[in-house]
């Protein structure tokens, strides 16, 4: 059972009373204590005998990696299959509030939408091993189609949107 992300709906709240810009504000302290917490856990004095010294890469290298055939396939690959992040990440609870869903639903969304990536990825990870990678692409990649036609009905009801934004956020 999941239950309900509270820092997101505090976050929410926060930008309702005191504005978006605060949120952000909020958001940097928040991400730069963190930053600050991961680097004061890096222990001093690791040692670095048994490394391998690689030389430094040259320009031929990368114009070689640019050209190469496969390499041109999986950008346009990530390229495409995230051309509707925007939506998904920034105009998503926008959009919610515009149709008339709470902020606290739309904030849940949102905080699922977060959780479907990481399951997303370790789902389409796990199944590359049992399956062959054109089904798991399939399947994956089709997600967020019946997310966004869930959403293209114009419901307002959670649980149709709460099971769009998972569609949408487990393709990631």
């Amino acid at each position: 059972v999941l239950s309900r992300p509270v820092y997101s709906v505090q976050l929410s709240g926060f930008v309702e009373t005191h504005g978006w810009r605060a949120g952000y504000r909020a958001l940097a302290l928040y991400t730069a204590l963190g930053g600050a917490i991961a680097l004061l856990m890096i222990p001093a004095g690791i040692d670095r005998a048994g490394t391998i010294k690689t030389s430094a890469p040259v320009k031929r290298d990368y114009r070689a990696i640019v050209r190469n055939r496969a390499f041109q396939l999986i950008v346009l690959g990530f390229v495409l299959t995230n051309l509707t992040i925007t939506l998904q990440t920034t105009q998503l609870k926008v959009m919610f509030l515009d149709r008339g869903v709470t902020s606290a639903s739309g904030t849940l969304a949102i905080s699922l939408y977060a959780l479907s990536v990481v399951i997303g990825r370790l789902g389409s990870g796990l199944a590359l091993d049992w399956f062959p990678a054109h089904v798991v692409a399939a399947a994956f990649l089709g997600l967020p189609g019946l997310g966004l036609l869930i959403l293209a009905t114009g419901t307002t009801a959670s649980l149709p949107i709460i099971v769009s934004v998972l569609c949408m956020g487990l393709s990631f």
